[in-house]
């Protein structure tokens, strides 16, 4: 059993903090521009839009947003660990550098770990006696604690928490530095917590895009992946590692970070649900959130490899350590074992000879020889495109089969092969253009297979139910597909004649509809294809 204690401390007085500089050497010039900088310091307050007229004058805690605040709390708070050391030395979950690990402090949060509660409680203790010493406090409403175990433990008669004669509250998780935690189920729920983070800012990025009137994907899927996805990836090095395998459900069906991707996509697009995930992805030239997990999964094993190899005791090397001494016992959750699951997968892993090998033979590997296996960022990327490839053949790019070749008709990834052969534009023309919304989003829909015309019409899919999937606006007894109304289909001759947009049809004398979809007149061809849709389904909300 281990026992965790999470709470925040409120703010340092600022004379304690020049105290403690000074006791550490720092004086003359440099002490008094420290000083300066928190001279006269003032703050307003900004309630629901409104900011206070008056100023805030502040002689406690530091500058936010400054980069030397989190050096100087560290150099203060570094005395509590000194006096954990010297008053619980034998406390703690795991010894490094020759010492067991009892805290862990960033900036004001503030985790204490221990293997039973009553060593917890003598941590807490000795928090108590230094911030009553240091006159600060811990905020005991924001403070929990949590006892990981066995889930078939009788954990009901376990004695209280208690700091400065206040009972501490026994939750099943928490939240450290962003994190989520569960008593059993330990990081498993992180990815769902991470999600919602996630969700909440992509929809605050919907909302001020409406607001401002962007127009342009680009500028959209960029803002996305600037303000967004981070928030969706934040720790994903250490939770993300179950999600590395590239099958249909850990990349799409059980991962709630590729959905929130794919609904904002769809968002922006205007496609439905029904519309392939692949296609969504493949417009904006993405590929799905796992392999850039697994590109920063690589670098997080590169460096502690690294470090183990050189001899460096730090904690990476003995967490890394650890970890892989659980991967060769035969462990299946450990961190080690999803990541290099994965790289085997992919089939990064080769013995002396080049031959792929198999996760089961690499547990008979010593550490040496599992800390020598090097992957490169680039490889990762390779390999998961190989693998989604494999998964999907109509993906493979330089393969586009010429745009009369029949398809099977209701065989999978029938919508994926048609938009790969007839849409995909590896320039992004329609990305990096600013067309009208109303435009945009039926044009997206006509690219997706998302228009009901009679190829795309669900009860006509049967390959024996070709003759039902004949255009009922002409005579021609031909498929009634995307490039059937674009290009030969009379009823739509008006529409083709128009000085607006006969000039569309100068330059592609074959009909290719690749051609048509990608030339420099953007706006014009969405226009073209608004009106199209219009004419066929009057009654269709596009």
């Amino acid at each position: 059993m281990v026992g965790g204690f999470e709470s925040k401390v409120t703010i340092v007085p600022r004379r304690l903090i020049w105290k403690r500089l000074q006791e550490l050497g720092v004086r003359g010039k440099f002490l008094e521009a420290i000083i300066d900088l928190y001279r006269d310091t003032r703050f307003q307050v900004k309630v629901n839009g409104r900011i206070s007229t008056g100023y805030v004058v502040t002689i406690a805690g530091v500058r936010q947003g400054c980069p030397l605040s989190p050096l100087l709390f560290g150099i203060f708070i570094e005395q509590f660990q000194a006096l954990i050391r010297k008053e619980c030395p034998n406390i703690g979950v795991f010894v490094l550098n020759g010492e067991k690990l009892a805290d862990g402090t960033f900036a004001d949060d503030m985790a204490l770990m221990a293997d039973t509660i009553e060593e917890l409680q003598l941590l807490m203790e000795c928090l108590n006696r230094f911030c009553n010493k240091v006159d600060m406090e811990v905020n005991v409403k924001k403070t929990i604690g949590t006892v990981f175990s066995n889930p078939k433990t009788n954990c009901r008669n376990r004695p209280p928490l208690i700091y400065d004669s206040k009972n501490i509250e026994y939750q099943n998780s928490f939240i450290y530095l962003g994190i989520h935690f569960d008593q059993h189920r330990w990081l498993k729920d992180s990815i769902s917590h991470t999600a919602v983070a996630a969700s909440r800012a992509m929809w605050a990025l919907i909302n001020r895009i409406h607001e401002i009137g962007i127009m342009s994907l680009e500028t959209k899927i960029n803002l996305f992946k600037t303000l967004v996805l981070p928030v969706g990836n934040y720790g994903c090095q250490i939770w993300g590692v179950c999600f590395l395998i590239p099958s249909e459900a850990q990349t799409f069906a059980k991962n709630p970070i590729q959905k929130m991707v794919l609904d904002f996509l769809r968002i922006i697009t205007g496609c439905g649900k029904k519309t392939c995930r692949w296609i969504l992805l493949r417009e904006f030239d993405m590929w799905p959130v796992q392999s850039q997990w697994a590109i920063l999964c690589v670098r997080i094993w590169t460096k502690n490899c690294e470090s183990m190899r050189k001899g460096t005791d730090s904690m990476e090397t003995v967490t890394m350590d650890a970890d892989l001494e659980l991967f060769r016992s035969g462990n299946n959750v450990c961190w080690s074992f999803h990541f290099l699951n994965a790289m085997c997968h992919i089939g990064l892993v080769a013995d002396g000879d080049g031959a792929g090998v198999a996760i089961v033979d690499l547990r008979g590997w010593n550490i040496q020889q599992l800390s020598e296996l090097t992957f490169s960022e680039k490889s990762v990327d390779l390999g998961y495109k190989a693998c989604y490839e494999e998964l999907h053949p109509e993906l493979k790019s330089g393969t586009r089969p010429p745009e009369n070749q029949a398809y099977v008709v209701g065989e999978k990834g029938r919508s994926l092969d048609k938009y790969m052969r007839l849409f995909h534009d590896p320039n992004l023309k329609t990305v990096k253009a600013s067309i009208p919304d109303r435009y945009l989003r039926n044009g997206m829909r006509f690219r997706a297979s998302g228009i009901p015309f009679k190829d795309n019409a669900f009860e006509f899919k049967s390959i024996k139910m070709r003759d039902y999937r004949q255009c009922d606006m002409c005579s021609g007894g031909i498929v009634e597909d995307e490039p059937h109304v674009v290009f030969d289909c009379p009823f739509y001759d008006d529409l083709r004649r128009d000085k607006k947009w006969s000039c569309l049809f100068l330059l592609n004398k074959k009909n290719e509809m690749h051609i048509f979809m990608s030339q420099r007149r953007q706006a014009e061809v969405y226009e073209f294809l608004f009106y199209l849709v219009q004419k066929r389904f009057p009654l269709l909300i596009v």
